[in-house]
């Protein structure tokens, strides 16, 4: 393999995870942050925990490179990562403890739908339908 090749195909790896970067970095900048002006409490370690291994593993088992996502806390401590792009978008909401409920959400316009079991192989599915052209 040629020097050029291995370079560009380090690029487009490099590439197709700057999103993971992003949203891990969000992630952890959530930790970070006091209790906010809208009363929203800091992530409990489990909402931490449990995102982080689920957009870690959604990665690993994408086709298509991994989106920049927000991320935000909900009022009891869970962890909610929102995806658009165009007229689609992907939530990812997890539960604040261990048993309580959590979701995926996805919308295309008027169309949505509500998914409560909620595992990397899901979460890598809809993200892969999010950057579809």
């Amino acid at each position: 393999m040629s020097v050029a090749l291995i370079e560009r195909w380090q690029q487009i790896e490099r590439r197709r995870h700057d999103g993971l970067v992003i949203v891990l970095a969000r992630l952890d900048a959530l930790r970070e942050e006091d209790d906010d002006e809208m009363g929203d409490a800091s992530p409990t370690s489990a909402a931490f925990e449990r995102t982080r291994d689920l957009v870690i593993r959604a990665n690993e088992q994408m086709q298509n490179e991994f989106p920049r996502g927000t991320a935000s806390t909900e009022h009891d401590g869970g962890i909610r990562i929102e995806w658009r792009r165009d007229n689609r978008e992907v939530k990812l909401v997890a539960a604040a403890q261990p048993g309580s409920q959590e979701y995926l959400y996805h919308e295309e316009g008027n169309a949505h739908g509500l998914e409560k079991e909620v595992h990397p192989a899901r979460l890598a599915e809809w993200l892969d339908w999010l950057t579809r052209p």
